[in-house]
């Protein structure tokens, strides 16, 4: 954590900057010099082995 202006200013974690750069830009001229920001890394797997679901009934 920090505070608020070296959040915006200076941010850390990889989710804070992809979170600030996907906020929208009014004027499309300014959009096109902001810079794209990609989270990489491989997403969990969810393992579903062995569920069991008991329906009441």
């Amino acid at each position: 954590m920090g505070i608020c202006d070296q959040i915006f200013n200076e941010p850390k974690h990889p989710y804070t900057k992809a979170l600030l750069a996907s906020i929208p830009i009014a004027n499309p001229q300014n959009a096109e010099n902001k810079k794209r920001v990609m989270i990489t890394g491989d997403l969990p797997k969810i393992l579903l082995k062995d569920v069991t679901f008991i329906l009441p009934g």
